[in-house]
């Protein structure tokens, strides 16, 4: 979760640990381990839950990745259900 200050566009209120009723985005991030570079990222509202949209996210960090291999990947357990799975 990251907190906002004022009126950010698409932020929303939802489960924020540090600022409970504030209003926050929860991004999705894909980072290369070893480097720790980021490969992929999106912004979401805060009311989002971890796997909503995790799918596409994935397909997309795929297709930037082109042709490297996927040696390891490690999710949180907010990662989960039969659409993510099955990308495996």
């Amino acid at each position: 979760m990251e907190t906002v200050y004022g009126d950010q566009a698409g932020a929303a209120k939802g489960t924020n640990p540090h600022k409970p009723g504030r209003k926050s985005y929860h991004p999705l991030l894909a980072f290369e381990g070893q480097s720790r570079l980021c490969l992929n990222a999106v912004l979401r509202s805060g009311n989002t839950h971890s796997s909503t949209d995790a799918a596409s996210f994935l397909n997309e960090t795929f297709e930037l990745l082109g042709k490297r291999p996927v040696k390891y990947a490690r999710f949180d357990k907010g990662f989960g259900g039969e659409d993510f799975y099955s990308l495996w």
